[in-house]
């Protein structure tokens, strides 16, 4: 499957992560976000002031239509060179595809 629309499907998650998920006290004081996949669900995190830990078991673009790989991946390499985030492969074939795209 592949998202027909990133910056709708972008928007609509943020909105209601924001609206429901945020609006806890519980997980507005949590410390990290878990993410996995698809990866670029871990790109929604972005700016909302928690470390973020991504588990990935699946490739990097995994559900991202090819006219937005470029942007996509600009948007998630500054997260991956922040050092309060960590991201991980769950095998070493993966984790090497993954930086090499």
């Amino acid at each position: 499957p592949i998202f027909d629309d990133m910056s709708d499907t972008s928007r609509r998650f943020r909105e209601w992560l924001l609206a429901v998920e945020l609006s806890k006290p519980e997980v507005r004081a949590s410390s990290i976000f878990l993410c996995t996949n698809p990866i670029f669900y871990c790109t929604f995190f972005a700016g909302l002031n928690h470390t973020t830990i991504g588990y990935f078991g699946l490739p990097l673009l995994y559900m991202v239509p090819r006219e937005d790989w470029g942007q996509w991946l600009a948007d998630f390499v500054p997260m991956v060179n922040s050092p309060e985030n960590l991201f991980l492969a769950n095998n070493p074939l993966l984790a090497e595809q993954i930086a090499w795209q």
